[in-house]
């Protein structure tokens, strides 16, 4: 059974015809199913859950890359397949999964190609792509699998951790190992935009470091972490990986690093 989700800005009048176009497609595939659409009045992790506890097996977003990610964040607990019908020419979830824009998605979606990825949590937070530090100038302190510690205490460290990769508001498409059971930890120093011609940040060699388990802390204020794009957790918190925790279907020109299928 499947059951789609549309995000509430797919519901502009704008995207009726296309939207129409690919509701006609899903039927001739013979994979329509029930659809509900995000409102001040329906919550979405309500509105899943029961779909799920209705029998929905494939869960499928229609919208862009936030839609996706909180998808990712509310399925990820249940053993229940995710899909991606996208919206936005400039996904950076479509071009990792190989999704097709629109219509043309849903012959991917009826495929059912699926593949398994690992998915990372913070908090009660999940994820499929990354955690970007919001670093204020507070030392930063990240313990990986109870081992080894990482320090960050210049304000200009640009920090991520990534699952899949640096999707929701990167400046581009950065993938990681997606089913390698680890976190890719960045620490990538800037140089002062005011230090340079025309105001540009430099970017200085980044150090790379991979984990399962990281405890972040911070000295002073706590540092705010936005996660994928669609959440924030602010220190102290705890990263961690859950390997194979995630069912996705993907497109033939998927992006995605070494993923088992």
């Amino acid at each position: 059974m499947y059951f789609y989700f549309y995000d509430k800005f797919i519901q502009d009048q704008k995207y009726q015809a296309a939207l129409n176009k690919m509701e006609t497609r899903l039927i001739d595939l013979g994979i329509n199913g029930r659809i509900e659409k995000l409102s001040i009045f329906k919550n979405a992790k309500e509105l899943i859950e029961d779909s799920i506890k209705h029998g929905a097996q494939t869960i499928v977003a229609v919208g862009n890359d936030k839609t996706f990610a909180t998808l990712v964040n509310i399925i990820a607990p249940f053993n229940v397949a995710l899909g991606f019908i996208p919206f936005d020419p400039d996904s950076r979830f479509a071009q990792a999964l190989g999704m097709p824009i629109g219509e043309e998605a849903c012959s991917v979606i009826s495929r059912r190609r699926y593949t398994t990825l690992d998915v990372g949590k913070i908090g009660t937070q999940y994820f499929l792509g990354s955690v970007r530090v919001i670093h204020n100038g507070t030392h930063l302190s990240m313990r990986c699998d109870r081992s080894y510690s990482i320090q960050s205490t210049n304000q200009m460290n640009e920090v991520r951790i990534l699952n899949m990769g640096d999707i929701v508001g990167a400046p581009e498409l950065e993938l990681a190992d997606a089913a390698d059971g680890r976190l890719t930890i960045i620490v990538e120093p800037l140089i002062a935009k005011k230090l340079l011609p025309f105001g540009r940040a430099s970017k200085k060699r980044e150090s790379l470091f991979l984990a399962q388990h990281v405890d972040v802390q911070s000295t002073g204020d706590a540092v705010t972490l936005s996660v994928d794009g669609i959440a924030t957790v602010n220190t102290p918190c705890t990263v961690e990986i859950i390997p194979q925790g995630i069912k996705v279907i993907v497109g033939p020109n998927r992006k995605l690093r070494h993923v088992n299928e």
